[in-house]
């Protein structure tokens, strides 16, 4: 287990909210992997987590890593939507409730 993964596991998985920041590589997608497939209910067959990522590639590289972190649970389907426009006009499409998360 890595530092950031040994300080932020234990506060997530009691349910806190934990703002962490790490180098690349320090296992921050793993640590945030596991406290939210932990709190899934595999007998709930709907969408029951939302990640945001700012850009494509990262939103990949985190549905993969989560993907490996779900590989032994039963029922869990992990996907990449991309949506792509401005931030502000997704803003305004929000506001308008032409699109919803």
């Amino acid at each position: 287990m890595t530092p950031i993964q040994a300080q932020s596991l234990p506060m997530m998985l009691a349910g806190k909210d934990v703002i962490g920041q790490g180098k690349t590589g320090s296992g921050k997608t793993a640590a945030f992997g596991l406290s939210l497939l932990n709190n899934l209910n595999v007998k709930r067959f709907r969408v029951q987590t939302l990640v945001l990522c700012p850009t494509r590639e990262l939103a990949d590289q985190v549905a993969k890593e989560i993907r490996k972190l779900a590989r032994a649970i039963h029922n869990i389907k992990v996907l990449t939507c991309v949506v792509v426009c401005r931030w502000g006009r997704r803003l305004v499409l929000l506001s308008m409730a032409r699109i919803s998360l």
